[in-house]
């Protein structure tokens, strides 16, 4: 990470030395994702998965925002920040996944591999839902036919359901998604985004040479 300085003749100079917690985030994401791979029983929500998934959203978030110090300065660093002016994009994705796309845009002039985005828009999804907790995605849901309709004696129509009947259907509440596997597969998405950047500058430094 750079070191910096700021200083002018009228106030305090200010050198900075960064501590990047990139790595740190990393290996508490995998660290606790191993635990939860070897302690899930299907059906049981596990700390060390949220946990998992939480530090590798993290991880991504913070390396963006490294990256970003280094690339941009004042308004473009607010820009990116804030996904406006030039750094606008369209489309459904979070801006994380927008963000990814573009550090790679402006520090390689290459594009990100669909795949790789698809694994970090998955995380920021399922970060979020636990991040932004509803009740209702803790419900299991049962799908059953339609209401039947029936007339009473007086000629009016009553809605009925018969919750005796099988469901045609069960949806298992999202809580079942946060598996050791969910959270492995987040931390593998949060190395991938650092190896491929890794990957990019071996590659510019050796067509520099």
């Amino acid at each position: 990470m750079a070191l910096i300085f700021e200083g002018n003749a009228n106030s305090d100079s200010i050198f900075f030395k960064h501590h990047s917690l990139v790595t740190f985030y990393l290996v508490q994401a995998e660290r606790y994702a191993d635990i939860s791979v070897n302690n899930h029983t299907d059906g049981v929500l596990q700390s060390d998965s949220i946990v998992a998934i939480v530090f590798a959203s993290m991880c991504i978030e913070a390396f963006v925002n490294e990256m970003a110090e280094d690339l941009f300065k004042n308004t473009d660093l607010e820009d990116f920040s804030f996904l406006r002016n030039r750094f606008k994009k369209s489309g459904k994705s979070s801006s994380l996944t927008k963000k990814v796309a573009l550090i790679f845009q402006e520090a390689f002039d290459i594009k990100v591999k669909q795949s790789l985005l698809s694994s970090v828009e998955d995380l920021v999804r399922l970060r979020n839902k636990l991040i932004h907790y509803k009740l209702t995605d803790t419900a299991t849901r049962f799908i059953l036919p339609p209401l039947s309709q029936t007339e009473g004696e007086d000629g009016q129509r009553m809605s009925t359901v018969d919750f005796s009947k099988t469901p045609k259907k069960i949806i298992p509440p999202f809580v079942q998604t946060v598996t050791g596997e969910a959270a492995d597969r987040s931390a593998r998405a949060a190395k991938s985004v650092l190896s491929f950047w890794n990957e990019c500058v071996k590659s510019k430094q050796g067509a520099d040479h």
